[in-house]
């Protein structure tokens, strides 16, 4: 993961130091070929750990490592990787990042007549443990149906809003009073109870009876 800046890893270089050294372990694999370490989960951390040997004569210089199976290909490893990582906190654009990724293993998991079960989004979704609608709009915006100008999350509202300011001013020139429409609800001004009665009466329940 290259999404952290220089700041965020020293300032989590430092938390790590302070709490006296790594206690979570990171995740890697053995390459048969050159009998090297891959980390599938974990850059942050030992890139802060790097940092710290810098700063700190007494910094850490063991990091406590799960070595996972070798992962069988790239799909496999990026599968795992993604699962690693899934409960990291990412922005808007780390998120179209790992979408891109996911996508790319999505088909080739489909050329391999290995296409995970249930919709693409509800998949995707689970991976990036997020919400359903949210998962889609990054698909969309991945797979180039729309720029990402068009679908900030906000957008929905604002149409909504809009749609409802003909009815809001239509409503306003009827029942002669202020009038406000938000996503769920419609609110009516009134001054006194003699203004009260002459709305009621206009919408319709003007002879309630009090019991």
């Amino acid at each position: 993961g290259d999404f952290d800046s220089i700041d965020d890893i020293l300032l989590f270089a430092e938390e790590i130091y302070e709490q006296g050294g790594l206690k979570d372990p990171i995740h890697a694999y053995r390459r048969s070929e050159d009998n090297k370490y891959v980390i599938l989960g974990g850059h942050k951390r030992i890139k802060a750990c790097r940092m710290n040997l810098k700063h700190h004569k007494d910094a850490q210089t063991m990091i406590p490592t799960i070595v996972e199976p070798k992962p069988d290909d790239w799909v496999d490893e990026m599968l795992i990787i993604e699962e690693l990582n899934q409960h990291r906190t990412y922005n808007d654009d780390q998120m179209l990042e790992r979408t891109e990724k996911l996508l790319k293993v999505y088909k080739e998991l489909e050329r391999r007549n290995k296409r995970p079960q249930g919709e693409k989004r509800v998949w995707v979704a689970r991976k990036l443990n997020t919400g359903i609608k949210k998962a889609e709009r990054y698909i969309h915006i991945v797979e180039g149906r729309y720029s990402r100008d068009q679908t900030k999350l906000t957008r929905k509202k604002e149409n909504l809003c809009r749609e409802f300011e003909d009815v809001r001013v239509h409503m306003q020139h009827k029942l002669g009073t202020k009038v406000k429409i938000t996503q769920k609800t419609i609110v009516l001004s009134y001054t006194d109870v003699d203004d009260f009665n002459r709305l009621m009466e206009l919408i319709g329940c003007g002879n309630v009876v009090n019991e």
